[in-house]
C-alpha cells in the first residue's frame, strides 16, 4: 500500500498541499471527477471536499435572522452545493489513481462515519467546529489523525480541542475565516503559538495570491490548504476567491522550494568556475614582439580569466612594461612574467 501524501508530510519528508475543491463541484458529480484530475495534475497532494446539508448544519429562520437576510431564496442554492454520500466511495477509487489523497470536511456524525469508514489519511475539522466537541470525539475516537483549522478561535479554545483529537495525531491550520482573506491578517506569531499544540502546523489560506504560503513555509508550516476552482468565473459560493490550476502548479513548485531551503539551510554558491568563465583575463589584441611595451594598443580584457593569464583586475600593473616574450593575437599574457612567486 502507497505511503499518503499527509504520511509523508506528517513525517516531515516533504509538504503539503491541499486543494480544497469544497463545494465547487456545484452538486455535480462529473465536475467533482474533472476537478480532481485538474488538481493532481497541478501539483496537488490531496484534494478535499465539505460533506453538509442544510437540515444537518444549519438553522434557516435564526440564520436569516442572524444575517438580516430578507429572503429564504439562499436555501435552494445551498441545496444544490451538497455533496451526496453516495460519490465516496467513487471519488475515493478515483483519488487512488490519481495518486493524491482524497480529504473530506465532514460537518455531522453521519457524514464523518461515512467518510471514516473509507480509511482516509486525515479527518479535516473545520474552524467553525473547533468547539464541536461531539464532532470532535467522534472523530478522535476513529484513531485517524486530525486537520484542525483554528480561525476566530481563542487559545483556550484550541487547547480544548487538542486535548480531545490528541496533540501527536493533531496538525493545527492558521486561518482566517473572510473571503478573500488580506495577507495581514495572518502572522509567522499564529504559527508560532499553533506549534506548542500540535505535530505539524500550516495554513488555510484564504488569500488571493501565493505570497503567505511560501512565507508560511519558511516559518515552519508543512500543510498548505487552498481553495481549488477550474475557472473563478464559474457560479457558486467559493469560485471567486479560489485558485485555478496555472496559480496552483506555481504555489506547488514554491512550497517545493522554501521545504528544501528550510531542510538544508542556506549556503554560499559555490561560484569557483564562475569567477573563470564571468571574469576577465588580459590577452594580445594584435601580435606582440618581446620587448614591445604593453598598451591598450596591443591589449584586451577578455573572458574567461584562465589561472595563468594576468587578471583583468592587474590592467594597471601590466601597461607600461616590456613583454618578457612574444605573444600571438587570441593569446592571454601569462601572469608569471610579471609576477614573483
Amino acid at each position: 500500500m502507497r505511503e499518503s501524501g499527509f504520511e509523508t508530510a506528517w513525517a516531515g519528508k516533504a509538504p503539503y498541499l491541499i486543494a480544497e475543491i469544497g463545494s465547487n463541484h456545484n452538486g455535480k458529480l462529473s465536475r467533482a471527477k474533472r476537478m480532481m484530475r485538474s488538481a493532481a495534475s497541478s501539483g496537488a497532494d490531496a484534494v478535499k471536499f465539505q460533506l453538509f446539508t442544510l437540515p444537518q448544519l444549519i438553522q434557516p429562520e435564526n440564520y436569516e435572522k442572524a444575517l438580516a437576510l430578507e429572503s429564504s431564496a439562499w436555501r435552494s442554492s445551498f441545496r444544490k452545493l451538497e455533496f451526496k454520500l453516495s460519490w465516496l466511495p467513487e471519488l475515493k477509487r478515483l483519488a487512488d489513481r490519481l495518486d493524491v489523497d482524497f480529504l473530506c470536511t465532514p460537518f455531522d456524525a453521519e457524514s464523518l462515519a461515512a467518510y471514516t469508514a473509507l480509511k482516509p489519511a486525515a479527518i479535516k475539522i473545520a474552524s467553525g467546529d473547533i468547539t464541536h466537541t461531539a464532532l470532535l470525539r467522534q472523530a478522535a475516537a476513529s484513531g485517524i489523525p486530525v486537520i484542525l483549522s483554528t480561525g476566530a478561535s481563542t487559545t483556550n479554545e484550541i487547547e480544548k480541542a487538542v486535548a480531545i483529537t490528541g496533540k501527536e495525531k493533531t496538525a493545527l491550520l492558521d486561518c482566517v475565516m473572510s473571503y478573500p482573506a488580506p495577507a495581514s491578517a495572518y502572522s509567522p506569531e499564529r504559527l508560532s503559538l499553533l506549534r506548542k499544540y500540535c505535530r505539524i502546523t500550516g495554513v488555510s489560506d484564504h488569500t488571493e495570491g501565493v505570497a503567505l504560503a511560501a512565507e508560511a513555509m519558511l516559518g515552519g508550516a508543512v500543510v498548505i490548504e487552498k481553495h481549488f476552482t477550474l475557472n473563478r468565473a464559474l457560479p457558486g459560493a467559493d469560485h471567486a476567491h479560489s485558485s485555478e490550476p496555472k496559480t496552483f502548479a506555481v504555489l506547488k513548485s514554491i512550497m517545493l522550494e522554501t521545504f528544501q531551503l528550510r531542510a538544508h539551510g542556506r549556503t554560499r554558491p559555490q561560484d569557483g568556475a564562475e569567477r573563470i568563465y564571468a571574469r576577465r583575463a588580459v590577452y594580445a589584441r594584435v601580435p606582440i614582439a618581446q620587448g614591445e611595451i604593453f598598451s591598450e594598443k596591443n591589449c584586451i580584457a577578455l573572458r574567461p580569466a584562465l589561472e595563468n593569464y594576468v587578471p583583468a583586475s592587474s590592467w594597471d600593473d601590466l601597461t607600461g612594461k616590456a613583454a618578457k616574450k612574444s605573444y600571438t593575437g587570441g593569446m592571454g599574457i601569462e601572469k608569471q612574467e610579471f609576477f614573483t612567486h
